[in-house]
C-alpha cells in the first residue's frame, strides 16, 4: 500500500507528517489540549479543519485529535480530500486504533469509503490491508460502530464474525465458550452465568 499511497498522495496538499510553514502553532496548541486557542486559530481560516484532523490521525496524535474534535466539532470529520482520503480511512489503514475509536465516538461514518485511483475501500477494508499493529482492534471498533463486512473478504477474523451472524452474535458465542472453559478448568465453584460476566470483562470477547 505504501507504493500506491506515494504514487498519488493523500490530497491534502502536503505530504503526510508535514505541516504548512507557519502553521505549527495550531498543532502545538492541539497537542497541549488548549481548546480556546485552537478555536481561535481555526476561526482565522488559515488552515482547514479537515486537514488538521487528517494530520492528527496520520501521525497518531490522539491528544491533538481529541482537542480538534472538541474545538471544531465533528461535522468536517467526514470530509474527503481531493484524492478521496478521509481521517477515519487514514487512521484505519495505519492501525491507529485509538484515533479510530475517537472518530467513531464523535459520530464519523464507519462505512464512508476512500475513493481514488487506487482505492474504493471502506475503513474496515483498509484496516485489513495490510495488517498493522492495531488493525484487529480497529476492525473490532469499526464493526461495533456498524461497519459492513465486505462479502468477498478472506480475513479469518471477519469470516468468523460473518459466520456467527454479526459481531453481537459472535461476541455472545465467544463469551459463552470462554465461560464454559473457565467453569471447567479455572473456576469450578462459580456458575457459568457469573463466569460469562467475568469473561466479558477480562477478555474483550468478540475482539479476536
Amino acid at each position: 500500500m505504501a507504493e500506491e499511497y506515494e504514487a498519488q498522495g493523500d490530497g491534502w496538499d502536503m505530504p503526510t507528517g508535514v505541516m504548512p510553514v507557519g502553521k505549527e502553532r495550531i498543532i502545538r496548541a492541539a497537542a497541549s489540549g488548549d481548546v480556546p486557542e485552537v478555536r481561535r486559530l481555526i476561526s482565522l481560516g488559515t488552515i482547514p479543519l479537515p486537514y488538521l484532523l487528517y494530520h492528527a490521525c496520520a501521525t497518531d496524535k490522539t491528544k491533538a485529535l481529541e482537542t480538534l474534535l472538541e474545538a471544531g466539532g465533528t461535522v468536517e470529520a467526514n470530509a474527503r480530500s481531493i484524492y478521496g482520503w478521509t481521517s477515519l480511512g487514514q487512521a484505519a489503514s495505519q492501525g491507529h486504533d485509538k484515533c479510530v475509536a475517537m472518530l467513531l465516538a464523535a459520530g464519523v461514518d464507519p462505512n464512508r469509503r476512500v475513493l481514488n485511483d487506487h482505492f474504493d475501500h471502506t475503513p474496515l477494508q483498509l484496516a485489513m490491508r495490510p495488517p498493522r499493529p492495531g488493525h484487529l482492534r480497529a476492525c473490532y471498533l469499526l464493526l461495533r460502530a456498524g461497519a459492513t463486512i465486505p462479502p468477498d473478504t478472506e480475513n479469518p477474523y471477519l469470516l468468523k464474525v460473518a459466520a456467527a451472524g454479526g459481531l453481537r452474535a459472535y461476541e455472545k458465542a465467544h463469551r459463552a465458550r470462554l465461560a464454559a472453559t473457565l467453569a471447567r478448568v479455572v473456576f469450578p465453584r462459580l456458575p457459568v452465568d457469573a463466569l460469562s460476566h467475568v469473561a466479558a470483562f477480562a477478555f474483550h470477547t468478540g475482539a479476536y
